[in-house]
């Protein structure tokens, strides 16, 4: 039976032959030949696939895309949840709960006109930036064309009589404390915690707690981020264990230390392209038994200097130095900083895979998306999506597939990360 004039041919060897696949015209049959021997599968036979059949072919070329899904089973909260957790934290009226109060406010009536819903929580990242706007309004280009700002957004950093005192209070109390450690009689000049508090406090303008308050939602990102246990990141372990002594290379938009604490629990090197220098360069290859891991977005225990070269670790001796990670909405893009050279990195790797395997993406990354729209383009590749999330139609976007056409290179595995690491090998239904 003729192939139809969407047939592709592939070198690729699976089992040392030549094949070649096709839809078979109006019958919607996919047939794939080899050696001379037709198998013909009807379009609804060829619904489901089996990950154990997609997964390892031999001479397969394969990367990992991870997104924030891929860590949500190790305890990392979700954008959507950390945004709650974060704003839970400080008490009401609170400068810091006020200013938190008026930001997610504004995400929330944005979410109820665009996205129909007012009950939806914002994502930390969206108020991450949203409070750095509103600290820097008044530089905002559009700024000269308002001429007046919002009650709620000055109101946040108008005086608090009640907060004010008690901050004058608690000053003095420090004050006081302290000379009695110190032993010494009580003088005027150990009055330093309650000269500031109260100088704060009869400024009759106010400003900075936007700022504050994007400084607290960084560091309850950082620090949720951060896990120690490893038993929390066993499904990990387990997949880097069912690759043996094969190298795996990971490109992941995630900040944590999940994969670097699976790999270390498992014995396995980590090369995540960092020099002594402070450059990032990861290799497109990978070597036996190491996990190359290439950080989109930076990374937790990054720090970017001035010169753009980051140092890992500790708090470090540089003054002038901002975390290594990439927040905000919209574009992630950045030119400062290692970002660019791990972005190239990915790019170049994507042109040696032929299989890529993604999890817990929402495919919402421009840039990301760019460079995956441009290696299915082959039109030979395949990929595997794993989320139990509706992303077929942002997956399906974001590599260019057609609208209503069926595709069996792109498959779905509707499961969690923990539930695919766990078993990778075992019968899972796909969707073409």
């Amino acid at each position: 039976m003729p192939f139809s004039a969407t047939s592709h041919d592939t070198d690729r060897k699976y089992t040392g032959t030549r094949f070649r696949w096709g839809w078979a015209g109006p019958s919607g049959a996919l047939q794939f030949a080899a050696a001379g021997v037709t198998l013909a599968l009807h379009a609804r036979q060829a619904e489901t696939y089996s990950l154990r059949a997609i997964r390892r072919p031999r001479g397969v070329t394969r990367t990992y895309l991870f997104g924030a899904g891929a860590s949500v089973d190790a305890g990392v909260p979700a954008t959507i949840e950390l945004s709650k957790k974060i704003y839970e934290s400080f008490y009401p009226r609170t400068p810091v709960r006020r200013a938190l109060d008026v930001a997610m406010g504004g995400l929330r009536q944005r979410q109820s006109v665009v996205n129909g819903d007012a009950y939806l929580e914002p994502d930390v990242e969206d108020l991450y930036a949203t409070l750095l706007r509103l600290a820097q309004r008044d530089s905002d280009p559009l700024a000269p064309f308002v001429s007046l700002w919002s009650g709620a957004v000055t109101g946040a950093e108008a005086p608090d009589p009640r907060w004010d005192a008690r901050q004058v209070a608690d000053g003095l109390k420090r004050d006081l404390a302290a000379s009695e450690i110190r032993g010494q009689h009580f003088r005027t000049r150990d009055l330093g915690s309650f000269a500031a508090a109260l100088s704060d406090a009869l400024r009759p303008e106010r400003s900075g707690w936007y700022d504050r308050a994007a400084e607290e939602v960084l560091s309850g990102i950082l620090q949720s981020c951060v896990v120690e246990d490893d038993a929390k990141v066993g499904y990990l372990r387990r997949w880097l264990g069912s690759h043996g002594q094969e190298g795996v290379w990971i490109a992941s938009l995630n900040y944590d230390n999940c994969i670097e604490l699976a790999a270390s629990a498992e014995q396995r090197e980590v090369d995540r392209g960092v020099s002594d220098e402070g450059n990032v360069r990861v290799n497109p290859e990978v070597a036996s038994g190491t996990v190359t891991l290439a950080k989109l977005h930076g990374s937790i225990d990054w720090k970017v200097r001035p010169d753009g070269r980051i140092v890992v670790g500790k708090p470090t001796p540089f003054t002038q130095t901002e975390p290594g990670i990439v927040l905000g909405s919209g574009t992630k893009l950045r030119v400062r900083g290692p970002y660019l050279d791990l972005l190239f990195s990915f790019r170049d790797r994507l042109a040696r895979t032929d299989e890529l395997h993604v999890c817990g993406y929402s495919f919402r990354d421009e840039h990301i998306n760019h460079f995956l729209g441009a290696w299915w383009a082959d039109g030979e590749r395949t990929a595997v999506v794993h989320d139990p999330g509706n992303l077929y139609h942002d997956a399906r976007g974001a590599f260019g597939v057609q609208p209503g056409a069926p595709e069996p290179r792109l498959r779905f595995d509707a499961r969690t990360a923990s539930a695919w690491m766990n078993a990778p090998t075992e019968d899972a239904e796909v969707r073409p």
